[in-house]
């Protein structure tokens, strides 16, 4: 595939993801709402959709930077602190608390989220201005 067009499908890639986190944001009552009611399966099922989400955000920043052949470690604070957050969902899940595991997603998952689509934006913002093109 020629840079061009790689360069024309992560923008494209990366416009979808700052729209995949608006919906996340939008939707994490989806999983909220069962754990107030008791509905552990239920909400655990929408909780491991939305770590599948968080895991393909970080591969399409993974992928970016592959792309543009951004330095190493560019992203390196949002990763940590999304994986910090997922690792205390995780703990959360493991210990079947779901009153914290409710608080971290009604409370903590728009931090984390805010801090990938400023990520996203900037790379796709550089990226239209032709910053990354050799």
């Amino acid at each position: 595939m020629e840079r061009d067009d790689r360069l024309g499908l992560l923008k494209d890639t990366l416009e979808e993801a700052g729209e995949y986190i608006q919906r996340l944001k939008d939707n994490k009552h989806l999983a909220v709402e069962p754990l107030l009611k008791g509905n552990y399966s239920e909400a655990l099922k929408q909780i491991i959709s939305l770590i599948d989400g968080l895991a393909w955000l970080c591969q399409v920043l993974d992928r970016a930077g592959e792309i543009l052949q951004l330095p190493k470690g560019g992203h390196d604070q949002q990763t940590k602190e999304l994986n910090d957050y997922l690792k205390k969902v995780t703990e959360a899940m493991e210990q079947e608390d779901y009153v914290l595991l409710g608080d971290l997603l009604e409370y903590g998952l728009d931090q984390s989220l805010d801090n990938y689509s400023e990520v996203f934006l900037q790379i796709r913002t550089r990226c239209e201005a032709g910053d990354w093109l050799q």
